[in-house]
């Protein structure tokens, strides 16, 4: 049985162009995030952690300009030899940070 995966990606960038002209073209492109994501999820990995540690380098590696953010991974029905709806990872990118 096919599992389900979310990906909640959370962002910090200068919006202040974009909340005075109302342009598309000013704002950050969530369908272009949306896409890296996507691109990295069909890409085997066993440990949420690598998928998640993926995810962040391919979106601070294509967007540059973003501050810090976040990408959170859940797993649906995680084999844990028990009950449990969701298993989760997040991890998180700081713009000024050495990696």
């Amino acid at each position: 049985m096919q599992n389900l995966f979310v990906v909640d990606f959370r962002g910090e960038t200068d919006m202040t162009e974009a909340a005075e002209s109302d342009r598309l073209e000013d704002a950050l492109d969530y369908g272009l995030i949306y896409e890296v994501i996507r691109k990295e999820m069909t890409v085997h990995s066993d440990l949420l952690e690598h998928l998640a540690g993926r995810i962040v380098k391919a979106i601070a590696s294509s967007f540059p300009m973003l501050g810090d953010f976040s990408v959170r991974v859940s797993k649906r029905r995680p084999p844990v030899g028990g009950v449990a709806a969701w298993s989760r990872v997040t991890l998180s990118h700081k713009k000024n940070e050495k990696r």
